[in-house]
């Protein structure tokens, strides 16, 4: 492959970094000496390679401007010190920026599987890491914690520890060529694609079980089938108990984002295959799941998975997720409500567990039903509505549904006897997988105004086709303001559930034979709601501003404010959708009336 002019600047500049410290008369200066307790004291040039994801990448065609560099004679932080000495010398910029040259420390952490300490720079535009070359290592008799040798490894050692064999390349920059120790890089990169392991899978999964979560990534990413021994040891009992003990949640929930938004994502087709492989109970853990198990209330939604039936659309064979030409879905048969706390022994959750992760696989396979119409028909018809799907939520919030109704009393203060409600779902993303408070906040809405959305839904049903006028504007405008920007995703959630459910339970026909979705019930009710929004010009209603404000009630009522306020505050909400094109002076006048009316009452 071909260098880009600013990679050619870069390695050049890290060739003369290690040629300049060498040819210097003491082979130690204060500042590397700082940067690591091993001395490099070594004349013989030091090998520079690039390696993992650059590698393959330029070898793909693709652009990266994250780089690692690995070492074989220098520590990572000793060779950044060496870099940022030789580029503060010969600079011909005037400027001088405290940061310009910044090094970063990241250390090890064998503990969390970060095995090596790592230094990180901003170089010419790229975001570099360097470290050494790892060796091989071994382990004391019961701990996954490798002891830390004190040599450097070689390239051979460190390509055979990398996660996967299409990462295991090596650039080096002085040869200008690419090595292949595992001999099977290239292969399975490019000439039979394939998600392999350069050593047998559980070996590499002991190193680290994230990196099951990365060969998810990567099989999504470049649509590469992952391999059989690789499937067998992701889904063994070990390697799932490793990766929730011993990978950090923030870990997880990382890698999870990168599939959700990094480059090439497709997070339906990735949550598919965190289902197939069984890693949802290991993804999104509930915390302190045992130990709170006698406390968590709820069931989980399931439907039997009797016969299965073609619903036209066809299932991909490796990741479960429709292709657009039919859809396979469980039979019918809703279960009854069983209680999880009911479940006496940890094998009888698990079991209630799978089955809504098996609901959760059914309920995703369904999503292009609602979105492409969405996507390619709706959001075109209805241009004056103004709020969008968040996509990304959406999926997660789906991907959680059956488990809604979970919930558990949290001790908070022990002495005081204080205790918090928590419901599963948010703690499965804020303390499982580690997402922001605002993803929390946001499918917390959702799952709070999903059955409500389902109600307004059935406002329609199959026997009874949706006619003009069906939908309430009051009812409409008063979930709109409750469920405010999420509203979209809420309905397309809505429809995805009721889907599921009208087609479990009535066998509805999903996909027309020429393989596009078909005009369904459910689907058509979806679509009439969202244009009932843009006709009673009801999106964005939770930004109006009220007509009398709160000052002005009390002025005008004489009152010197108390909850009175704020009830008759709403009900100027609901007289307003009730009467959009009412005035300020009518909106008062109820206000009286209805003011008179609740002193009466009362």
């Amino acid at each position: 492959f071909t260098l880009t002019e600013d990679e050619r600047i870069l390695f050049t500049a890290l060739e003369a970094a290690a040629e300049h410290h060498y040819q210097r008369k003491r082979t130690q200066s204060p500042e590397v000496e700082k940067g690591s307790s091993t001395l490099v004291t070594q004349r013989r040039a030091l090998n520079i390679r690039v390696a993992g994801g650059w590698v393959r990448d330029k070898l793909l065609n693709r652009t990266s401007d994250d780089i690692d560099v690995t070492l074989d004679k220098a520590s990572g932080v000793q060779f950044a010190h060496m870099v940022r000495d030789y580029l503060e010398q010969y600079d011909d910029d005037d400027v001088d920026h405290p940061h310009k040259y910044k090094i970063g420390v990241i250390s090890a952490n064998p503990s969390q599987s970060k095995h090596l300490e790592t230094a990180t720079m901003k170089l010419f535009g790229f975001h570099v890491d360097f470290c050494h070359l790892r060796a091989e290592e071994t382990y004391h008799v019961d701990s996954r914690i490798p002891v830390i040798r004190d040599t450097f490894g070689t390239p051979y050692e460190d390509a055979m520890r990398r996660d996967f064999t299409i990462n295991s390349l090596f650039y080096n920059i002085r040869t200008h060529s690419v090595e292949d120790y595992t001999r099977r890089g290239i292969h399975d990169l490019i000439t039979q694609p394939t998600i392999v392991t350069p050593i047998h899978p559980m070996e590499t999964f002991h190193d680290d079980p994230l990196r099951v979560l990365r060969a998810i990534r990567f099989a999504v990413r470049f649509q590469y089938p992952l391999d059989d021994e690789l499937r067998r040891a992701a889904t063994s009992r070990e390697v799932q108990e490793s990766l929730m003990r011993k990978v950090s949640r923030e870990r997880v929930g990382t890698e999870l984002e990168a599939m959700f938004t990094g480059k090439a994502a497709n997070p339906q087709m990735a949550l598919a295959l965190i289902n197939e492989l069984g890693l949802s109970d290991a993804v999104f853990v509930i915390i302190g799941n045992e130990a709170n198990a006698h406390t968590i209330c709820g069931s989980i939604v399931f439907y039997a998975h009797g016969g299965k039936e073609d619903c036209t659309s066809q299932d991909n064979s490796q990741d479960g997720i429709s292709d657009g030409s039919t859809i396979t879905i469980a039979g019918p048969s809703l279960q009854p409500p069983i209680a999880y706390q009911n479940q006496t022994t940890p094998k009888e959750r698990e079991m209630l567990r799978n089955n809504g992760w098996s609901e959760s696989l059914q309920r995703l396979k369904l999503v292009e039903i609602i979105l492409t119409p969405y996507k390619d028909n709706w959001v075109k018809k209805y241009p004056d509505i103004r709020t969008q799907l968040d996509e990304r939520i959406f999926l997660l919030a789906l991907y959680l549904s059956p488990f809604r109704d979970l919930s558990w009393q949290d001790t908070v203060n022990v002495k005081q006897k204080m205790k918090r409600h928590r419901v599963v779902t948010m703690s499965m993303i804020k303390d499982g997988i580690k997402f922001p408070n605002r993803d929390v906040d946001a499918v917390e809405c959702i799952m709070e105004h999903l059955d409500s959305f389902i109600k307004e839904l059935k406002v329609t049903s199959i026997a009874a086709p949706c006619e003009k006028g069906s939908f309430s504007r009051l009812e409409v405008g008063m979930l709109l303001r409750k469920a405010k920007k999420r509203w979209v995703t809420c309905l397309l959630l809505a429809g995805c559930v009721e889907l599921r459910s009208y087609h479990a339970q009535q066998q509805i026909q999903l996909v027309d034979s020429d393989g596009t979705p078909s005009s369904s019930s459910v689907v058509h009710t979806c679509e009439k709601f969202y244009r009932f929004v843009q006709e009673q010009n009801l999106d964005c209603c939770w930004e109006l501003q009220p007509l009398v404000n709160g000052k002005d009630i009390m002025q005008s009522l004489n009152l010197k404010g108390g909850p009175i306020v704020g009830q008759l505050t709403e009900e100027q909400w609901v007289w307003m959708l009730q009467n959009p094109q009412g005035s300020k002076q009518e909106c008062e006048a109820f206000l009286k009336q209805k003011y008179s009316s609740m002193i009466t009452a009362s």
